[in-house]
């Protein structure tokens, strides 16, 4: 089981704007922020402490890894319109960050998912999932991607290409 904050990682973007407003003497955007955790992996059900149940902030899920020789694996489907990259990346933590990985690697998309955006009515964001059993299990449906800080670079890159993507979502809007 996985234990993890119903906000966007972990509460940290929410937090960094409540510091930001209230720096510039305006009320904070989430003024009933809670404490943040870091996220949590646990054996089974009957291990998840006592009152995580009740806390409205926290999520409990199922934990669905996708588990390699030297860790665990996580795939990141980011897209714009038609452009679009994926790319898996692989670590020795459960709990893959990008930003914590040793390895990182393009690869296609599944159909599956390209079902579930169009259902979901995506054109623009980032998808997180694993393949699991041969099965694609997205984990997360994001409009508003981020990127750790020490990749911007690598993101950067990739960002050109997706520009493209946007152009053909104007065009094909007039």
């Amino acid at each position: 089981m996985i234990v993890k904050s119903n906000l966007n990682n972990r509460g940290i973007p929410e937090t960094l704007l409540n510091r930001r407003s209230e720096r510039a003497g305006k009320q904070p955007p989430f003024p009933h922020l809670p404490i943040l955790h870091p996220y949590e992996i646990h054996r089974s059900l009957g291990d998840v402490p006592d009152g995580v149940f009740d806390c409205d902030d926290l999520v409990v899920e199922k934990f669905i890894p996708e588990r390699e020789p030297d860790g665990f694996a996580v795939r990141f489907w980011v897209f714009c319109g038609e452009r679009e990259r994926c790319t898996r990346y692989v670590s020795p933590n459960g709990l893959v960050k990008a930003s914590e990985t040793i390895r990182r690697e393009p690869v296609p998309v599944p159909d599956e998912l390209r079902e579930r955006r169009r259902e979901l009515g995506f054109d623009y964001g980032k998808f997180d999932f694993v393949m699991h059993e041969g099965r694609a299990i997205l984990l997360d449906a994001n409009k508003t991607p981020g990127r750790p800080q020490n990749l911007v670079k690598m993101f950067a890159a990739g960002a050109s290409d997706l520009t493209h993507g946007f152009e053909g979502l104007v065009h094909r809007a007039k």
